[in-house]
């Protein structure tokens, strides 16, 4: 009788130590499933910053160049005043967008907060639920043609995404 008593407490151990194996793995295996989960949402909320983002530069680009040049703000999307940036050089821009250069630089772009502010963007679109801001950052006359520096970002209205691009457009 005393040795089925030793397999008995045998037995208990075994099964103990098991069943907290079998624990441990469902446990690293839920929380590969999750931390999976959220990456592929982090992942999916950065790619529609960034389609959002390259269809605000499609977008931004055909309105510069479908601009009038006459500064009369045919496209909402522009900020009233802002579009006095196209023809001229970025030099020109504080003495002759006076409203603008003083409310944020006109040429300034180190940081998101430099385009997005308030007034600071010289054009807006939503698209969904992001909001794209654009900046034109320089502009050089070379010959025949214009060449605009823009700083464009896409950000969610819903979470931290923001998607940033830095574009260079030439008008001939």
């Amino acid at each position: 009788m005393l040795k089925a008593r030793n397999n008995r407490g045998i037995v208990f151990i075994t099964s103990l130590l098991l069943s907290l194996v079998s624990l441990i793995l469902i446990a690293s295996l839920m929380y590969l499933v999750e931390a999976s989960s959220l990456t592929s949402g982090k992942i999916k909320r950065y790619t529609s910053a960034v389609e959002a983002a390259k269809a605000g530069v499609e977008e931004f680009v055909l309105s510069i160049k479908n601009s009038s040049w006459n500064y009369v703000d045919d496209n909402l999307a522009w900020v009233s005043g802002h579009n006095c940036k196209l023809g001229r050089l970025s030099s020109e821009w504080s003495s002759i967008c006076n409203d603008i250069c003083s409310v944020c630089d006109c040429t300034s772009f180190d940081a998101p907060s430099d385009i997005i502010a308030d007034g600071c963007y010289d054009w807006r679109k939503s698209y969904g639920e992001f909001i794209v801001y654009a900046k034109i950052v320089d502009a050089k006359r070379s010959a025949s043609k214009w060449i605009y520096a823009i700083e464009l970002i896409a950000q969610s209205s819903q979470s931290n995404e923001i998607s940033w691009f830095s574009i260079l457009y030439e008008i001939q």
